[in-house]
């Protein structure tokens, strides 16, 4: 019935963006990249463990490699293997989509029970 803002101004956060990627993925939120106020595309990772009122910058061990170009609006899927599936996006919002597939998932998650 009604949304109330649970963060304040002094919160770690991202700046504001549009065409975001989200998922939920071992148990938390994961938000990738996204186009900033000043048409730049990001390619950041963040992470929140309470449901999205808190995110942290993931800058080690989950990270994009050098190749990959910074993007917003990519569409995602996470399959039954657990690899998080990045299909194109674009560099600014009036570029063209981008043709490429990534695709990466955390190790530990590949491993049978």
């Amino acid at each position: 019935l009604q949304w109330v803002q649970l963060t304040d101004d002094r919160a770690d956060s991202f700046d504001k963006r549009e065409g975001i990627a989200l998922t939920t993925y071992d148990e938390h939120f994961y938000l990738f990249g996204g186009i900033n106020a000043s048409n730049a595309a990001k390619k950041d990772i963040y992470r929140s463990e309470n449901k999205g009122v808190t995110w942290e910058q993931v800058d080690t061990l989950i990270v994009f490699p050098e190749a990959y170009k910074a993007r917003g609006y990519s569409s995602l899927l996470v399959d039954d293997e657990n690899f998080i599936l990045l299909f194109g996006g674009k560099e600014n919002t009036s570029a063209n989509m981008l043709d490429e597939l990534w695709s990466g998932r955390i190790n530990r998650l590949g491993f049978k029970d």
